[in-house]
């Protein structure tokens, strides 16, 4: 019922396009990780060591989530 969100920051080549090899990589740790749920293994950790996640600052989360609860047609945070 939540929305689950990544932020991700891939490299990108001369012609700002994306580097394929880190979105395969990317892509590989989370077929990695879901696998493990698959086999019954614990995949807690399996993507903490991720080179392309990344946390934006507080302005841009907070008028992002603003954003998302508007789209989803829920209520306003506590804090609004």
């Amino acid at each position: 019922k939540e929305p689950y969100v990544w932020f991700l920051k891939f490299s990108l080549d001369e012609q700002s396009m994306l580097v394929s090899a880190s979105r395969d990589h990317f892509a590989d740790m989370v077929i990695q990780a879901l696998g493990t749920e698959i086999t019954g293994e614990q995949a807690d950790g399996k993507l903490d060591n991720n080179p392309y996640v990344f946390t934006p600052n507080a302005n841009k989360l907070a008028a992002f989530n603003a954003q998302v609860k508007v789209l989803l047609k829920q209520p306003a945070s506590q804090y609004y």
